[in-house]
């Protein structure tokens, strides 16, 4: 059964909003048994809009060329549900969009969420720099393995240079810190170098 998704999107010069829905079938066949399907399904809402563009009547889109406020801008997402860990970055790969119970043989899809805002800060049109914070919580079953994720923060500030609009390269400082259901967590942090060309 092939999932299926849609969603609603209203833009203007200064920014844009869209609404997103998705749902999907996950199947469990226990050895020799029957098929248990179950439905999971979520919802998704992201904003991008430009504040001081707003606050000083500028256009970012329309003027010829905006200075480094006016082109700055604020990214947020927002996305939960059942059944949709494999959407969401750091549980893509993990198997929980559902678990079931060892005890009674019970299938049941798993909450999921994650959210994302940024501020995006352009100090003219070849320099920016950008802040972003996010997390991840994805609930399990008492009976899982105690290093089970169960949620996870991120902290990413970067400073990019655009020589060109096909061309960018930045530096960036990432740290994040992960716990699982038996309170267990860990934290890393790196500096990295990023290159982006669009052929």
């Amino acid at each position: 059964v092939p999932d299926g998704a849609t969603h609603l999107r209203f833009e203007s010069d200064r920014g844009s909003l869209q609404l997103s829905g998705l749902a999907h079938s996950i199947g469990y066949r226990p050895n020799g048994d029957e098929l248990t399907r179950r439905v999971g399904g979520g919802g998704s809402a992201s904003t991008v809009f430009h504040p001081w563009a707003i606050l000083l009547g500028t256009n970012p889109a329309r003027d010829k060329n905006p200075s480094g406020l006016t082109r700055s801008r604020i990214l947020a997402q927002y996305t939960a549900g059942y059944g949709i860990a494999r959407y969401l970055q750091d549980t893509a790969a993990l198997g929980l969009d559902g678990q079931v119970n060892p005890t009674t043989g019970a299938f049941e899809t798993l909450y999921a969420s994650g959210w994302s805002t940024s501020y995006e800060h352009w100090l003219n049109e070849h320099w920016l720099t950008n802040i972003t914070y996010s997390g991840i919580f994805a609930d399990s079953t008492p009976d899982q393995p105690g290093n089970t994720y169960s949620d996870a923060t991120y902290l990413a500030v970067s400073l990019w240079w655009i020589p060109m609009t096909n061309m960018s390269l930045a530096v960036e400082y990432v740290t994040g810190e992960r716990e699982n259901i038996d309170n267990q967590s860990a934290d890393a942090e790196r500096i990295q170098m990023l290159f982006q060309y669009n052929f």
